[in-house]
């Protein structure tokens, strides 16, 4: 767990520390699209986007060694760090919401809302994070573990878009985050277990 921790410490230092310097400031870019303007609104969709960190917190289950543990932590500091640089960068300002009913959709979504304070949008974090679970939670499982992992990640990603908390283009570059820092370092798990030959006691003579 105490990879956990840190990647909390991590998170929580970037994506704070991001919003409130971009809130020092008035530049803000454009990343709206015209296919943005027709996606539905739908606030309960913040259901689904709010389950991310329960699909975190999943990793012992799929996760099987202490390296694979300790590669998933360190890839997920690395994805915080590099969105924390385009949130820097490229900041912007939230796709426009519609008046909201109210119901159980819109208090999730005002949760949602307040999760993500402002101007974090580029890349989608949670898409990544979401991404890279989902590839390195597949690869012990079943088919259709599989499916569902994917599954679970591409409804995440579609849920950023139905309650309007990223445009197209943040979850596009979110997911490609995701899987180009678990392809990058697909090897740290392997290196980072010890040498249980060398550790082996050696045979009597």
């Amino acid at each position: 767990m105490h990879y956990a921790i840190g990647v909390q410490v991590v998170w929580l230092a970037v994506y704070g520390g991001a919003s409130w310097l971009t809130a020092s400031h008035a530049r803000r870019v454009s990343l709206a699209m015209p296919w943005d303007e027709a996606i539905p609104f739908a606030p309960a969709a913040a259901v689904v986007y709010l389950s991310l960190p329960v699909m975190l917190w999943l990793a012992p289950l799929y996760l099987a060694t202490p390296g694979e543990m300790r590669a998933f932590g360190k890839q997920l500091v690395i994805v915080i760090l590099v969105a924390g640089i385009g949130f820097v960068s490229l900041p912007a300002n939230q796709p426009a919401v519609p008046a909201m009913p109210e119901g159980f959709g819109a208090a999730m979504f005002r949760v949602a809302d307040w999760v993500n304070l402002d101007h974090n949008l580029f890349p989608s974090l949670h898409v990544a994070m979401a991404t890279l679970a989902a590839i390195s939670f597949s690869r012990h499982v079943n088919i259709f573990a599989k499916l569902a992992l994917v599954g679970w990640a591409c409804g995440i990603a579609a849920s950023a878009l139905l309650i309007r908390d990223h445009y197209i283009a943040d979850v596009l570059t979110g997911a490609l985050l995701g899987a180009c820092v678990f392809g990058a370092t697909r090897h740290w798990e392997r290196s980072s277990e010890p040498d249980r030959a060398g550790l082996a006691p050696a045979a009597d003579p």
